[in-house]
């Protein structure tokens, strides 16, 4: 996001790409279902977050926070605020500056569960963004249960409201 107010960009959002031998871009939408289906989700996930924390150390003050999309097998991993925890600490971070993005997807699975955990994270000090907000079946009520700092709308969402 760039601040028009300061003149700087203040957070990012840390993606991942793969390329075919040819160059061309693989859509996330095909590797990441094939990534969940073969259990190879969290690492690259992991890799993820491992580069971004050291890309972000060096940019410390450059900008103010990045995020990060995790999937549920990170969430069900007991272990996740420690690892994340570790990541940033190697990198000089704090909680404040990573801000988790839950898709909608990832919130239906289990809603109950996934608020405990956000709950949780959120009193450790990291921050939440729900993604993609408007292409399952949650509902504003919903997402003003979790502790969330945004809402991200689903691009259908946006492209509707651009026609009107």
């Amino acid at each position: 996001m760039f601040n028009l107010k300061t003149s700087r960009f203040s957070s990012a959002e840390a993606l991942r790409r793969l390329r075919y031998y040819d160059g061309e871009p693989v859509s996330p939408s095909e590797f990441i279902p094939l990534a969940e289906e073969t259990g190879l989700i969290d690492d690259l996930s992991w890799i993820v977050l491992e580069e971004i924390c050291m890309l972000f150390g060096q940019m410390r003050g450059k900008i103010d926070s990045v995020s990060i999309n995790l999937s549920m097998q990170q969430f069900e991993d007991r272990s996740l605020s420690g690892r994340i925890h570790e990541c940033l600490k190697r990198s000089g971070l704090s909680p404040d500056k990573l801000k988790i993005e839950v898709t909608e997807r990832v919130l239906l699975q289990d809603m109950d569960y996934m608020k405990m955990i956000m709950e949780e994270m959120t009193g450790e000090g990291f921050g939440f963004y729900l993604d993609d907000f408007g292409t399952g079946y949650s509902n504003i009520s919903c997402a003003l249960s979790l502790p969330l700092e945004y809402t991200k709308l689903d691009r259908s969402l946006r492209k509707v409201h651009a026609r009107r």
